[in-house]
């Protein structure tokens, strides 16, 4: 049985709880983001990295304040060399 790495990265995901990932596509990461169209996590997309990392520090500070439960997130973008 042959299996992309896309989908195995996903089904990890979903393995361990996750529910958003915030990022923008491109480049590498591709197949990660066509492997995510089918399942439930649900990807937030940003025009810019920075604009990434403001989204992730307000998420983390609503998470910790307004809930007792916690939903997990994770961050993707392209890596420039």
């Amino acid at each position: 049985m042959k299996i992309k790495v896309s989908n195995l990265i996903v089904r990890y995901l979903k393995r361990v709880f996750f529910e958003y990932i915030l990022g923008i596509p491109g480049a590498h990461i591709l197949p990660v983001y066509n492997s995510l169209y089918n399942s439930k996590i649900q990807s937030v997309l940003a025009k810019h990295e920075q604009g990434v990392r403001f989204m992730n520090e307000g998420w983390a500070l609503t998470d910790v304040t307004e809930t007792s439960t916690t939903k997990r997130l994770i961050i993707f973008h392209p890596v420039h060399r």
